[in-house]
């Protein structure tokens, strides 16, 4: 049963019918118009951009930021109240910070504090992770 099975099979392989050739050329035989002498003479804009866009600074990709919880609704109501982004806001607090050292000095003890704390945080949550894990083994 199984050779008249692969029989039948092989049978209709060789039973295929012809395809026709493609036409597969790029203009073909469509009716296309010569253009004409007002098209030819016609004048496009340009496909660069104007001076404006070039001088425009390049913005680089999405980077995420985790902020604590009161940070963020506060950060989110001010862009919102003022009409801005939590992105153009840092753009602009990193360039006043990089014009004035002092402020520069204040932002970064603030920085690395709660970085610490953080640090800390993260290792407190992971010693009481391992401990779940091995109390309830």
């Amino acid at each position: 049963m199984t050779d008249d099975l692969l029989s039948q099979i092989k049978l209709k392989a060789q039973q295929r019918k012809d395809v026709p050739v493609r036409n597969t050329s790029l203009l073909g035989s469509s009716s296309l118009s010569v253009p004409s002498p007002e098209l030819e003479n016609a004048s496009f804009p340009q496909t660069t951009s104007p001076p404006e866009v070039s001088n425009l600074p390049q913005i680089s990709k999405r980077l995420a930021v985790r902020l604590e919880d009161e940070l963020r609704d506060g950060l989110e109501m001010l862009c919102k109240y003022e009409k801005i982004t939590p992105e153009t806001f840092l753009e602009a607090a990193l360039v006043i910070c990089n014009s004035n050292p002092g402020t520069m000095t204040l932002v970064l003890a603030e920085a690395k504090s709660r970085y610490a704390k953080r640090k800390i945080a993260g290792e407190l949550r992971r010693l009481k992770t391992i401990n779940q894990k091995y109390q309830h083994s």
